[in-house]
């Protein structure tokens, strides 16, 4: 297909083989990117990779070179806004808010991890957006960054901070 034009009326012949019906500026919207999402596809082809090749296990999205700003960013933020009394604003604050509370010892890392778990349990039957929940690790691990809060050593700006994980990374003794 090297070279050629993708057109308009063979995007309306693939949506009747697909079942889907495209407004007519979307199909001028694909017409100037099919050409080259199928360039980039055949690049990707051309690259020959044997089967002993062993997948990416480490993504760096930064490019070479790239130094993280230190001058201002999460650890720099000022909150003003006092720890809420609702647990569910508690979950929907900012990260520097979070960090923040945990740090001034407003919060700790166990019990955000227990709001965090207690909203997955309601709410996960309906969603299904975890794969698995690992409740009596995150609130050991919570403990352990309790511990170093209270000796006065810090992480850094995710001190604390509970996190979900996307079931595709590899996780000692976890199903991904």
């Amino acid at each position: 297909m090297a070279g050629s034009q993708v057109t308009i009326a063979q995007i309306e012949a693939a949506e009747a083989l697909l079942g889907l019906a495209l407004t007519a500026a979307e199909r001028r919207q694909m017409v100037g990117n099919i050409d080259d999402q199928i360039g980039m596809a055949q690049s990707l082809r051309a690259v020959s990779l044997p089967n002993s090749a062993a997948p990416a296990s480490r993504f760096d999205p930064r490019p070479p070179g790239f130094k993280m700003p230190t001058a201002r960013g999460v650890t720099g933020s000022v909150i003003g806004r006092s720890l809420p009394d609702s647990d569910e604003d508690i979950a929907f604050a900012s990260v520097p808010e979070l960090g923040h509370w945990i740090r001034t010892g407003q919060l700790t890392s166990r019990r955000l991890t227990e709001i965090y778990l207690t909203r997955i349990a309601a709410l996960d039957p309906v969603l299904k957006c975890w794969a698995t929940v690992t409740p009596d690790l995150a609130l050991a691990e919570a403990d352990g960054m309790d511990a170093l809060t209270a000796a006065g050593r810090s992480l850094g700006p995710l001190h604390g901070l509970p996190y979900g994980l996307k079931d595709l990374f590899d996780t000692k003794g976890i199903a991904t």
